[in-house]
């Protein structure tokens, strides 16, 4: 460690040295970059012209507008401040404000070079946000005006912000007035659809009056929960038709009973429900079973023979046979009855057929009204929040309100002094930047250049002790 700090102690005054030599040596060539270079950044400082800069400090605020064309919600105020002011960038930028700069201070201009004028006049023109912000976190920025002149250039900054303003001023007035238009023309289009939507509502009341009580009897809105037109005449014919068919399937029960005893070659019974039918059956019915009780209690007491017996059996036999025609009547009429019956139930049945078919084309006529109720109800909604909205537009029409408030903070000054150039810094930068190029050349030519200038350069390049050395004579 010791010996590497002796050798670096030993290195850096020889490169000191050697640096030295080198600025002695290549003095000449050092001066002549140096007075070259220094030079040019001298002229360029004295001969570049000053160029003067004047600003208005413009501020934006976005009240509560009237125009609901213009209104707008949103959450990202940044964004929609970043939105607002590029917006503004653009309108300062665009022919609307330039053009008028070219009409007043360069008149004579030709339409040639009209676009050349009206670039060039673009490129002085800066929009900037405050000193170290950004369009998304300020709303005042600067208007800036470049010229050679720095009371032209005042003027210039002033007339271009008056413009701005005014054009600004136009822009909104056009904007209000196109949305009030705009709304005026979608409420008269929407009235129209609403008196057109009326008019067919209307026009359906009138030719669907009779069937109007059905429709709305039909409706899930209805005000009372009595059954009437064809629901309650539905209801009436099913509940008919319903007994119809029990008292069918009662009768046909009974002419199965009395048929099946009718096949028996015993007495025939008699069925439950047959009083129902005719009492003469029944007293038949009575008088046989009478007949067959008195049979019985002769035949325990008395012999075949006896006239009694026999005479209580052909009355007997008599009453068995007036019952079975009793019977076969009974069947004849029962029968006669469930055709009657039957017919009764296809009349039902018919009936019940065009009211469900009523019924159902009521449903359909139902949500056709309700199909153009809703319509209605639909235009009418839309056309008064048009109205409404029409209403607004006009009173910000009328009250001029800009969708943005534009405040001027400061109105540009003529400069006291130029932006630009700095010619210290220039100097400066001249100077430092042609010492370094001076030094660096004559580095570069020594590094390159291997002639021997001085005696240790023969221990150097050839390992071997110089003896003496001659001055330089001239």
């Amino acid at each position: 460690m010791e010996h590497d700090r002796r050798v670096v102690e030993i290195q850096t005054p020889s490169i000191l040295r050697k640096l030295v030599f080198i600025i002695f040596d290549r003095f000449m060539l050092i001066m002549l970059i140096f007075l070259t270079v220094f030079l040019i950044f001298l002229l360029y400082a004295v001969l570049t012209p000053n160029k003067y800069k004047a600003s208005s400090i413009i501020n934006v605020s976005v009240p509560q507008t009237l125009d609901p064309l213009q209104q707008e919600i949103t959450w990202d105020h940044q964004e929609r401040a970043r939105r607002i002011l590029q917006s503004h960038r653009e309108l300062i930028f665009s022919n609307r404000v330039m053009e008028h700069v070219v009409n007043q201070y360069y008149p004579e201009t030709s339409p040639e070079n009209y676009t050349k004028v009206l670039n060039r006049i673009r490129k002085r023109v800066e929009v900037t946000p405050l000193e170290g912000q950004t369009f998304s976190e300020s709303s005042t920025f600067y208007i800036t005006y470049s010229d050679l002149n720095p009371e032209r250039t005042a003027k210039i900054a002033s007339f271009i912000t008056s413009v701005y303003l005014m054009e600004y001023e136009k822009l909104s007035k056009e904007k209000t007035d196109y949305s009030y238009k705009f709304f005026l023309d979608q409420t008269q289009e929407l009235y129209n659809d609403m008196i057109t939507k009326a008019k067919i509502l209307k026009e359906y009341e009138i030719v669907q009056a009779l069937s109007l009580v059905e429709i709305l009897a039909l409706g899930p809105d209805r005000v009372t929960t009595a059954e009437i037109g064809p629901n309650a005449l539905l209801n009436h014919f099913q509940s008919k038709y319903y007994g119809l068919t029990e008292d069918l399937s009662a009768l046909n029960a009974s002419i199965n009973s009395l048929e099946n005893e009718m096949k028996q070659h015993q007495i025939p019974a008699l069925p439950e429900n047959m009083e129902v039918f005719g009492k003469a059956v029944v007293t038949y019915r009575n008088k046989v079973a009478q007949l067959e009780i008195l049979m019985n209690g002769l035949k325990s007491q008395f012999t075949d023979e006896f006239i009694p017996l026999e005479h209580a059996k052909k009355e007997f036999e008599m009453s068995v046979n007036s019952l079975r025609e009793e019977m076969s009547r009974t069947i004849r009429s029962q029968r006669m009855a469930t055709d009657q019956i039957s017919s009764r139930i296809q009349e039902v049945e018919k009936v019940i057929t065009e009211l469900q078919e009523r019924i159902r084309e009521t449903a359909h006529e139902r949500s056709k009204y309700e199909r153009l109720k809703q319509d209605y109800n639909i235009a009418r909604a839309t056309f008064l929040s048009a109205k409404d909205k029409s209403e607004q537009a006009r009173l910000a029409s009328v009250v001029s309100q800009s969708h943005q408030l534009l405040s001027l903070l400061e109105s540009p000054m003529p400069p006291s002094r130029p932006a630009s150039p700095n010619r210290p810094l220039i100097i400066a930068l001249g100077f430092l930047s042609a010492l370094l190029l001076g030094l660096g050349f004559a580095v570069t030519a020594d590094f390159f250049d291997h002639s021997l200038k001085k005696p240790q350069d023969i221990d150097t390049h050839f390992k071997v002790p110089s003896l003496g050395s001659l001055p330089n004579v001239r």
